[in-house]
């Protein structure tokens, strides 16, 4: 009888080459062994699997939901923004190794100014230490960081962050990571009918 219930647990590398060292080496390869070489073949080959080309172009998240995680694990809701951080590492590289040209990640809502401004204050600080950071990764996997939103409302050291890190990935080419900051529907409206304004006052 062979115990095999452990084996629908997340698998890790090192598990899937004992795993696969002991089907491969096992004289019996009928049954239950071939189903599970079967399994590990999916769970190792699952990007094989996605057909690059019926992918978007462009794909956008709404980060939300980082706050309410930490609070439902008895932290402080700064903790869920921290770890909210390898997140959005996660999935931008894994957006520009599948093929991804933009990435729009909606970061923080004008909205979002409302909350306590120690989560505030936080959340400007981890701005400002995470784009410092992440650019050599940016740059190593040849990302483009771009910002949309009412940035004026930005903390000086979190503007003159950003702008550095934009210029800096400016001629990387290989996929685009937009963050959208201080933004809302609104906003945009009313920018762009002031925009609009300037046009038609200036002949244009």
């Amino acid at each position: 009888m062979y115990e095999c219930a452990t084996y629908y647990s997340p698998i890790t590398t090192h598990r899937k080459k004992v795993l696969t060292h002991f089907i491969t080496s096992s004289p019996k390869k009928e049954g239950l062994f071939i189903n599970l070489r079967r399994f590990l073949n999916l769970k190792m080959s699952l990007k094989d699997q996605i057909n690059t080309q019926k992918l978007p172009q462009h794909i956008a998240i709404i980060m939300d939901g980082n706050g309410r995680w930490a609070e439902r694990h008895g932290e402080q809701r700064v903790f869920g923004h921290q770890n909210g951080v390898k997140s959005v590492r996660d999935t931008t590289e894994a957006a520009a190794e599948l093929g991804i040209k933009y990435l729009t990640l909606y970061a923080f809502s004008t909205e979002n100014w409302n909350r306590p401004i120690e989560e505030v204050n936080a959340l400007m600080e981890l701005l400002v230490l995470t784009i410092s950071a992440e650019k050599e990764t940016l740059n190593k996997n040849n990302i483009r960081l771009l910002a949309i939103g009412d940035l004026d409302s930005l903390p000086g050291n979190c503007q003159n962050e950003l702008m550095e890190a934009i210029k800096d990935t400016s001629k990387n080419t290989r996929m685009s990571l937009v963050l959208a900051l201080s933004y809302s529907s609104r906003w945009e409206i009313t920018n762009a009918m002031k925009k609009i304004a300037i046009q038609i006052k200036e002949g244009n």
